[in-house]
């Protein structure tokens, strides 16, 4: 299930927030950098996310009011850590 991966609720390895770098990171690579192929080094964001991104797609898709209204602003901010709307920030 991807739902534990957008709520943080996975527990050997959530997406949490990088304050240093201001990104999307699992748990393990926040602690170690070469963990989950070099997630902490954010190695290969646009690879490891595009599949969360895809399958959030395909639910939206067939349940839009509930996923999207659920998840939607967690999907747009796993989106946004490679391919950011706002190129300023």
């Amino acid at each position: 299930s991807m739902i534990p991966w957008l709520t943080g609720s996975k527990p050997d390895n959530s997406l949490v927030y990088d304050t240093v770098w201001g990104g999307i990171v699992t748990s393990a690579g926040l602690t170690n950098p070469t963990s989950d192929f070099g997630n902490g080094w954010y190695n290969d964001h646009h690879f490891q996310y595009g599949y969360l991104i895809y399958a959030a797609a395909v639910l939206i898709k067939y349940d839009y009011k509930n996923f999207n209204s659920e998840y939607g602003d967690k999907i747009r901010q796993i989106a946004a850590d490679y391919a950011n709307p706002h190129p300023a920030s």
